[in-house]
C-alpha cells in the first residue's frame, strides 16, 4: 500500500470475474513486502491467490494453487509466509481413504515449489476418524506451527499440533494440547510470537466442564514443547471463534473470542499471564492483528459493515474506523504490512 497521509485507502478488489461460491478469505504479508489472498472457489473447487505489490497493484492474475475433487475434496486452507516473497498453504482435505493436511510452497510468482510438498497430519478416514479443522502460522522462514483437531470417530476428540521448518519439512514431534471424551472441539488458533515460540488457543462445548463453552490457551516453544500450561482462560455461552496475534516485542499476545454476536478480547503476556482486556463489543467474524506500537486492532463484521477497534497497551478504545460500510460478507482476515499499518 502506498505511504500515504490517508487514514483508510480505497478498497481494493481481489476477484471481479467469478461468479458466487467466492469464500473464505485469508490475506498475509510476504517477506519481500507484497500481499497474497487466498480463497476458495467452490464453485471450480479451486484455492487461489492473488498476488499484490507493496502499492496495492495486483501481480499478475489470480493463481490456481490447489485443487478440490469429489474424490479427494478441500475443507480447509491457511496461507503464510516464508523467505524472499516465498508463501506456504496448508490444505485440509480427503484422499484415499485418509483425512490429511498437507502443506505446499510457492515462489514469489505464485508458482508450487514441489519440493516443500509434505503432509503435517492424517488419519484414516476407517471408522468415522477426521480432522476437523486447522489453523496454521509462521513465525520465519524456518519455524512454522499448525494446531488442529481430530476425531477418532468413537466419541474421542482431540487438539494437536507440531512445529517445523517449512523449506525443508522437518517436522518436531506432534503434541496433544487436549483429549476430550466428552464434548467437543469448536475453533482452534495459533499465533507466532516474538520471542519465536508460539501460542496457541481452542473454544469447547461441555470440556471441561460440562454445559460450558471454555476458551484455553497456553504457549509452545519453537521445538514443540509446551512452555506453560494450557490453562481455561473464558469460561461463558456461548463461546465460538477464537482468533490471537502475537504483539511485535515482549512476547505477549492479544486474543479474541466471538460467540452469540459479542466480542470479548484479552491480552497474555509471555507466561501466557492473562493482563486485562477491553470492554467487549458486538459483532461477529474477528480478526486481530497486533501493531508495532504496541496497540493491537480487532476487525470484526458488525451491524454497521466492517469495522477494525483499536486498542492501546492499557486496553483502552483508541477509535475505531469503518472499513466497508454495510457489507454483510465474511469471514474477514487481517495482516500487517511492513510499515506498521494493517490491510
Amino acid at each position: 500500500m502506498p505511504n500515504t497521509p490517508a487514514t483508510w485507502l480505497d478498497s481494493i478488489p481481489v476477484n471481479t470475474g467469478a461468479d458466487g461460491g467466492q469464500t473464505e478469505p485469508v490475506i498475509t504479508q510476504l517477506t519481500n513486502g507484497n500481499t497474497v489472498v487466498v480463497w476458495l472457489d467452490a464453485i471450480a473447487g479451486v484455492v487461489r491467490g492473488q498476488l499484490f505489490d507493496v502499492a496495492g497493484e495486483p501481480i499478475g492474475t489470480a493463481v490456481d494453487l490447489a485443487f478440490s475433487t469429489r474424490a479427494a475434496p478441500i475443507t480447509g486452507f491457511d496461507v503464510f509466509a516464508t523467505d524472499a516473497g516465498r508463501f506456504g498453504l496448508t490444505v485440509l482435505g480427503e484422499a484415499s481413504g485418509n483425512s490429511t493436511i498437507t502443506k505446499l510452497g510457492y515462489d514469489a510468482a505464485g508458482l508450487n515449489i514441489l519440493a516443500q510438498f509434505s503432509s503435517v497430519a492424517s488419519v484414516s478416514t476407517n471408522g468415522g476418524a477426521e480432522i476437523l479443522f486447522h489453523e496454521t502460522v509462521a513465525f520465519s522462514e524456518t519455524s512454522a506451527a499448525t494446531i488442529w483437531a481430530e476425531t477418532n470417530g468413537s466419541g474421542t476428540t482431540t487438539v494437536k499440533y507440531v512445529t517445523y521448518n517449512p523449506l525443508t519439512s522437518t517436522f518436531n514431534t506432534v503434541q496433544t494440547a487436549a483429549t476430550l471424551t466428552t464434548g467437543s472441539v469448536l475453533d482452534v488458533d495459533v499465533g507466532a510470537l516474538s520471542d519465536g515460540s508460539f501460542a496457541i488457543a481452542f473454544t469447547t462445548l461441555d470440556f471441561p466442564t460440562s454445559g460450558n463453552h471454555e476458551v484455553s490457551s497456553g504457549i509452545i516453544s519453537s521445538t514443540g514443547v509446551a512452555t506453560t500450561t494450557q490453562n481455561v482462560i473464558m469460561t461463558g455461552t456461548p463461546l465460538t471463534s477464537v482468533t490471537l496475534d502475537g504483539f511485535q516485542s515482549g512476547g505477549g499476545y492479544a486474543l479474541s473470542v466471538e460467540g452469540g454476536g459479542s466480542v470479548a478480547s484479552i491480552v497474555f503476556n509471555s507466561s501466557n499471564v492473562f493482563q486485562g482486556g477491553p470492554a467487549g463489543t458486538t459483532g461477529t467474524q474477528i480478526s486481530n492483528v497486533t501493531l508495532p506500537d504496541g496497540t493491537f486492532v480487532v476487525v470484526q463484521l458488525t451491524s454497521n459493515g466492517i469495522e477494525a477497534f483499536r486498542y492501546d497497551a492499557n486496553f483502552s478504545l483508541l477509535g475505531t474506523a469503518l472499513i466497508d460500510a454495510g457489507s454483510s460478507i465474511g469471514p474477514v482476515s487481517a495482516t500487517l504490512l511492513e510499515d506498521g499499518r494493517f490491510q
